[in-house]
């Protein structure tokens, strides 16, 4: 099967996040010399990554949000008294893992 043969198909299916990085993928698993169930692994998990993007951007349309904002995009300059360390490490999430408790709490407003 030729890759134009494929891109219909994967285009019929609507796997388009396998198809945005087939060509990509295609080359990586002859460098890295993947077998069968290694190459499907990547392109399946491209396009778990891509649904998941997109089951995201409606999520935060359909929440009509004024502005949109990351931890990224978060000031620590303005309250020089907020923990950015404990913060930055909270939004990593890495506390889900350890399986612990948080508990946040302060002044309402700001």
């Amino acid at each position: 099967m030729r890759v134009h043969q494929l891109e219909r198909t994967l285009k019929g299916l609507k796997l388009s996040g396998i198809l945005a990085t087939l060509e990509q993928r295609l080359e990586q698993a002859q460098r890295a010399q993947l077998g069968y169930l290694g190459f499907l692994a990547l392109i399946l998990e491209d396009e778990a990554g891509c649904r998941g993007q997109g089951a995201l951007a409606r999520r935060v349309a359909k929440a009509r949000f004024e502005e949109l904002k990351t931890i990224v995009d978060f000031d620590f300059r303005a309250n020089p008294r907020a923990p950015a360390a404990m913060i930055r490490d909270l939004a990593t999430l890495r506390f889900l893992e350890r399986q612990e408790s948080v508990l946040i709490c302060g002044p309402v407003g700001g």
